[in-house]
């Protein structure tokens, strides 16, 4: 079945003043993007579509590591929704990494993949939860592996895994709903009509460089 690669870059950074956040340096040579990039081609994932704004597509024309789709688009879910409305296949799998975060990685994609080869039609790929992301990001309940219930940006909240990677068959493009705020309510949905959810641990650290202050984390820690 069809591997494909889902980077939204419909955003505006207006949290970094408007920096294209996907070109920031995160070692010598390499960008946030250029890790998203070098990840899925590890992984064999060569089929890679990025939903860009009109103003990152000018950015990004001489890119040619992947598909753009120029979008104009509210929120990163409907950016998602409008990249696949532009794939002609009725099986494969889409496996979404956001341009702005920087992790390493190591085999778990490739579970990902086989777990929905056969049990499952959502996985997600999710860290262990540090003091200063909680209430920033989608906080996932694990049992038995499975995620059971997952809640946005709470800072109350006291789940100690959050989500970072989703990948899904594309017989669940039909719960992607694009007024949504976060892709993540993907997630919510399959709980709500009984699909069940996959869950695997990575154990690296996970930096969504959106803001200065994680941005600079990230330097600090990890070049």
């Amino acid at each position: 079945m069809d591997i494909i690669g889902i980077i939204p870059l419909g955003g505006n950074a207006t949290r970094m003043k408007n920096l294209p956040k996907f070109l920031l340096p995160c070692k010598q040579d390499t960008t946030l993007l250029d890790n998203t990039i070098n990840i899925f081609h590890s992984n064999n994932i060569i089929n890679i579509i990025a939903g860009v704004s009109s103003m990152n597509k000018i950015i990004l024309d001489g890119n040619e590591n992947f598909k753009k789709i120029t979008v104009e688009s509210k929120t990163m879910t409907e950016t998602v929704s409008k990249i696949i409305t532009t794939i002609n296949k009725i099986s494969y799998k889409n496996i979404l990494i956001m341009p702005d975060t920087y992790f390493v990685i190591s085999n778990e994609i490739s579970k990902m993949i086989d777990m929905l080869n056969n049990n499952y039609d959502i996985v997600v790929i999710v860290w262990k939860i540090k003091d200063y992301q909680i209430g920033k990001v989608g906080q996932c309940k694990i049992e038995n592996d499975n995620i059971i219930d997952v809640i946005d940006k709470d800072k109350n909240c006291e789940y100690e895994y959050f989500w970072g990677i989703i990948g899904w068959n594309a017989i669940m493009n039909k719960y992607i709903n694009p007024s949504s705020e976060t892709i993540g309510d993907l997630i919510k949905k399959s709980i709500e009509v009984g699909i069940k959810v996959g869950s695997i641990i990575c154990y690296s650290n996970y930096y969504d460089c959106g803001t200065f202050s994680e941005y600079f984390k990230m330097i600090k820690n990890e070049t």
